[in-house]
């Protein structure tokens, strides 16, 4: 094989790296952006998700506990933003897994049935065992609906999305991985000098990289203003698409200077410019 056609080869090496680097990179930039829960969950926080929920799950108390005749200074203290927190947190692990969300109603169960108890008593009702099922009967109602009201809806959406990539990101990043490796070989292969091998791939990981960061971008803003609306749950998924998509900005850029600080051992090493 001639000179010339290895060089044009070593050209090619460098443009197959570019882009399947940059492949590489988007893979990861979905693995621990969109794919790390923990961004959505932060997301929730920031937005004051639990707080809303709150205000909303004791609306819905409240107008239950109406319907029984009962005051509204019976729900003072029933639901918790911790424990919707905790139920919340729980139900998106265990859609993640495949696992059937469970919550644990005892404590708002507890509260509610103490707050009757001492409202009926005050208004001079006698523990009688009809007393008794009145009160079960409003707590246990009172907790399926917190039950069915207590997941977030974006949980089902995601879980399906989550479900459905998360194994074909992998292999896509596997497979370019590979390529990625095997253009090293070539590049190696192509150069009579190793070391301009080595360099040319390391212009195709910078290119990878500049790809990454304007595809990470471009993506990114198509997922944001997919979600437009002035609730706050687009709100939530504006915010998640946006941390989850500039975590890959930041993988993009670690692998600019990896790329960099080998260009330029490469550069001292051989006492001339690149």
């Amino acid at each position: 094989m001639s000179l010339k056609v290895k060089r044009y080869l070593g050209y090619a090496m460098s443009i197959f790296t570019a882009f399947s680097f940059a492949a590489c990179l988007m893979c990861m930039t979905l693995k621990l952006g969109i794919m790390d829960i923990s961004f959505l969950k932060e997301s929730m926080r920031n937005q004051g998700y639990y707080a809303y929920k709150q205000e909303v799950l004791e609306d819905d108390l409240i107008a239950l506990i109406d319907e029984y005749g009962l005051p509204e200074r019976v729900t003072e203290g029933v639901i918790t933003d911790r424990m919707i927190s905790i139920d919340t947190n729980k139900d998106i692990n265990n859609m993640l897994n495949d696992k059937n969300s469970s919550y644990n109603t005892h404590e708002m169960e507890t509260v509610l049935r103490d707050n009757i108890i001492n409202y009926l008593r005050e208004e001079g009702v006698e523990s009688t065992e009809i007393f008794s099922n009145y009160i079960d009967g409003v707590v246990k109602k009172a907790a399926v609906q917190y039950k069915s009201n207590i997941g977030f809806e974006f949980v089902d959406t995601y879980s399906v999305f989550y479900y459905k990539y998360s194994d074909i990101i992998n292999i896509v990043f596997f497979v370019f991985l590979g390529v990625n490796v095997i253009c090293l070989l070539f590049s190696l292969t192509f150069r009579s000098r190793k070391y301009r091998g080595l360099r040319y791939y390391n212009y195709g990981i910078v290119a990878g990289s500049f790809i990454s960061v304007i595809a990470t971008a471009l993506v990114g803003l198509s997922f944001v203003n997919t979600f437009v609306g002035n609730t706050l749950y687009y709100s939530i998924i504006r915010e998640f698409c946006i941390k989850a998509f500039v975590q890959g900005i930041y993988v993009s850029v670690v692998g600019f200077v990896y790329a960099a600080v080998v260009l330029l051992f490469l550069y001292s090493f051989n006492k001339k410019y690149i």
